[in-house]
């Protein structure tokens, strides 16, 4: 009944006469409450009354809204408009933005000026805040709502919306990052204990209770600058290759350059500076130290205070996880060097060490001693006597004579060896990646990207991110498949994977849904090869993919502004690109080779002269 009452209620229209009365009627009735309301609200002392007002103009504009559902009214329409108009105008001054993994040719560099507007206008806003409760001493109050009642209401309506988002924020991002670190650093087949994870977040809202309780309010502020000063700090460490990124502004279409480092700079005032402004204006002497205390605010200095130490705590316990997060990503970064690395068993006579000592100096290699577990990327080999086993294999390790490891030619079939363990520990990892993201259904979006030679892509990632259909263990903020990559694969797979990329041209992987591991492993087996083969001469092209079964390869030089445009494959989104040389793995979309059949009467093919 209520379904059928919402699809017809739209239909019912007013005869024209009544519209405009009602339209008379509305505007007066909202011009007589914005009056009745600066009048009386001259008079109230606390926010008390002004959330009492708040409400009341709240029932009329909601009375006002349900009847423009029944008809149209021409003022709230243009109002409407007008709304639409100007968040049109803002949304067109921002800017895109994405990771520029070509780098060739050079691109201007410039900073957004919509950022630098933005960090200007806060900054000036915080000092003035703090300016006026430091030397001033006078509630804003006093002075603002005796002369503007309305404006000041309306301001604290912005505040109170303000501080609720904030909570709303502290409330969810600290315990999403939690659960999403917990989720992509588990590597087991096996269902995954969460009372670690409650353990955690259970610890940080008890904490920031205790801290509420306890300790005055400027320390949560000093701690929010804190957070500030621990996150840009850790920006400027230099890390071995610097992130470019490209942004695009939308109104005149122009294409920058800039460094991340710069970048995250000007993007962390402008997520800390509207906390630390929104608990100036709602706890006003307190979040500096003194003493005076805002008896006349009790629903705002509540608020102040629950989004102070929310957001102190929250900001603190984010800026360390990310700096940890990205520390441990660029200390696994793929691409520093992965020498080859010896498992070495049956070292045990005197000149056994001298021996390996000597080859590791001579090809900069690294070893590792029995009874030290090998890694899955180690070469190993036991040193046997030669009468005794004359180079036979057991299992994974070579078993070779004491003497071959002076032998330069045993040296090459060692350094192949280990090339070839990265490449299988390398798709056997991606197998198992792409096995447990495909257990997953979703409902939008069109493949994955894969990326495991930079430290900045953390995992697999879709192209369009979304929770899962049947609510798997999924993350919730970092929009990554699990595991992280520094977990499940070892660093001089991805170090060979960042060799083979980089010498082909190959800045990213996108696997189209329903192609599969087995398209995948095509693909890199057919990079392999071309890389042994190739060995630098030249990048690689679509005609090298030639003949691999049920699959196409598609070479995109991608920018800003150039998309795919193939009228036969999906155009994946790249939201978080700006440039890039993309190989991207579809299913073959060709029409099928016609089946040809041998006629019933085979008499009727023609046939050489002479035949029959």
């Amino acid at each position: 009944m209520y379904n059928a009452w919402m699809r017809l209620r739209p239909r019912i229209r007013l005869p024209f006469r009544l519209r405009r009365r009602a339209e008379r009627a509305s505007a007066l009735v909202l011009f007589a409450t914005l009056v009745l309301v600066e009048g009386v609200g001259r008079r109230f002392r606390s926010d008390v009354g002004d959330a009492a007002a708040l409400a009341f103009i709240t029932l009329v504009v909601g009375w006002c809204a349900m009847l423009h559902q029944r008809t149209a009214l021409a003022w709230v329409s243009a109002l409407r408009r007008a709304l639409a108009r100007a968040g049109s105008f803002l949304q067109s001054r921002w800017f895109d933005i994405g990771v520029d993994l070509r780098r060739e040719p050079p691109i201007p560099r410039g900073v957004p000026a919509i950022l630098l507007g933005t960090i200007v206008g806060l900054t000036g806003s915080t000092l003035a805040v703090l300016a006026w409760i430091v030397f001033a001493g006078t509630p804003l109050r006093t002075v603002v709502a005796p002369l503007f009642y309305l404006g000041w209401i309306s301001c604290v309506a912005l505040l109170w919306a303000a501080l609720a988002l904030a909570i709303v924020l502290m409330l969810f991002l600290p315990p999403a990052y939690i659960h999403d670190h917990m989720v992509a650093n588990w590597t087991h087949a096996t269902p995954r204990s969460r009372s670690r994870e409650f353990l955690l977040i259970g610890a940080y809202f008890v904490s920031a209770l205790v801290a509420g309780v306890a300790l005055p309010v400027w320390v949560a502020a000093a701690l929010i600058g804190l957070a500030l000063l621990v996150a840009v700090t850790y920006v400027w460490i230099p890390p071995r290759r610097r992130l470019n990124l490209v942004w695009c502004d939308r109104r005149t279409k122009e294409i920058r350059a800039i460094e991340w480092n710069p970048f995250l700079t000007l993007l962390g005032p402008v997520f800390v500076l509207p906390f630390l402004l929104a608990i100036l204006l709602s706890v006003g002497p307190l979040a500096v130290g003194m003493s005076r205390s805002a008896t006349a605010m009790p629903i705002t200095a509540f608020l102040g205070h629950v989004t102070a130490w929310l957001s102190a705590w929250g900001l603190c316990v984010l800026a360390g996880a990310w700096a940890y997060h990205a520390h441990v990503l660029r200390r696994n970064d793929p691409e520093a060097p992965a020498p080859t690395r010896l498992h070495i068993a049956g070292a045990e006579r005197e000149g056994d060490l001298e021996g390996i000592e000597r080859v590791l100096r001579q090809r900069r290699w690294r070893a590792r001693l029995h009874p030290a577990p090998p890694d899955p990327t180690d070469v190993r080999i036991e040193l046997v006597d030669h009468a005794r086993a004359p180079g036979a294999d057991r299992g994974d390790a070579l078993r070779v004579s004491r003497t071959a490891l002076d032998i330069p030619e045993f040296h090459d079939v060692l350094a192949r060896r280990d090339v070839e363990q990265r490449r299988r520990v390398l798709l056997e990892v991606l197998e198992a990646i792409l096995k447990r993201a495909e257990r997953r259904r979703f409902r939008s979006g069109t493949g994955f990207w894969i990326a495991p030679q930079y430290w900045w892509f953390s995992a697999v990632t879709r192209d369009h991110y979304e929770e899962s259909e049947h609510g798997e263990d999924e993350t919730l903020i970092s929009e990554v498949i699990p595991p992280y990559y520094h977990r499940a694969l070892p660093r001089p797979a991805r170090h060979h994977m960042h060799q083979v990329c980089r010498s082909l041209g190959v800045d990213l992987i996108f696997l189209e849904d329903g192609v599969g591991f087995r398209g995948l492993e095509l693909v890199l087996r057919r990079m392999f090869d071309r890389y042994d083969r190739l060995e630098g001469s030249r990048l690689i092209e679509e005609s090298d993919f030639t003949g691999l079964p049920r699959i196409r390869v598609i070479l995109h030089d991608y920018e800003m502004e150039r998309p795919l445009r193939r009228e036969k494959y999906p155009e994946p989104d790249y939201e978080d690109l700006g440039r890039a040389r993309i190989l991207h793995i579809f299913k073959d979309r060709d029409e099928p080779p016609e089946e040809w059949t041998l006629p019933f009467d085979l008499d009727s093919l023609l046939q050489p002269a002479g035949v029959g």
